[in-house]
């Protein structure tokens, strides 16, 4: 009796932790109309949403790291820090707004700041997220139920609180969206970093 309920306990246990494996790989499937843009004009952002663009790469490297074409494959021991921008590209004599996601496999997450840079107005500031209500969230996608929340998130994306949709309908007013078209977010690399200073103080001591 005791090794009959040994063994039904053991099967169950294996079946939770197949099942953990696949929410995982599930909350790694991005779709991308549910990440907020950043640094992009909000006035073409309606017609991005038309277009039926495809990630097949990065869906491959995020669920089939081991199998993808990305060298050296994502990381699946700690969480992945993703941002969604857009490209304007001149086609046919049309402009056409190409959205790209940028994907940060670091083990340390990325600092809570964001820059604001205007080539135009040749100013660049660095500023605390939440002071333009952005912040990393975890990602769980809408297609799945809540039950996938009981999983570790994999993946953490840049949230705006008030949403893409927000800005296309009039909610916002029209220069903290001018602001907003000119934020990206703040990646601080230490190994780049550590560089950098390293040849800062080599060059100092040749002084």
């Amino acid at each position: 009796m005791s090794q009959g309920s040994q063994g039904s306990s053991s099967s169950a246990a294996e079946k939770r932790k197949i099942a953990l494996e696949k929410a995982k790989q599930d909350l790694r499937r991005l779709d991308w109309r549910e990440l907020t843009f950043i640094g992009v004009e909000v006035n073409g952002i309606e017609e991005i949403y038309k277009e039926d663009f495809e990630f097949p790469i990065l869906e491959d490297a995020l669920t089939e790291p081991s199998e993808s074409e990305v060298t050296p494959p994502l990381s699946t021991t700690h969480p992945l820090y993703v941002f969604m921008g857009a490209q304007p590209i001149y086609e046919r004599g049309e402009t056409l707004n190409v959205p790209y996601i940028v994907v940060i496999d670091c083990p340390s997450p990325p600092p809570s700041k964001i820059a604001h840079a205007s080539i135009q107005g040749a100013t660049e500031e660095i500023i605390n997220m939440k002071g333009s209500k952005f912040d990393w969230v975890p990602y769980f996608p809408k297609r799945y139920n809540d039950s996938l929340e009981k999983a570790p998130a994999q993946i953490y994306h840049l949230n705006w609180t008030s949403r893409s949709n927000s800005m296309t309908k009039g909610k916002v007013a029209e220069d903290k969206l001018h602001f907003l078209e000119y934020l990206m977010p703040y990646i601080r690399i230490p190994s780049h970093v550590d560089k950098i200073v390293e040849e800062f103080n080599e060059k100092s001591k040749k002084k």
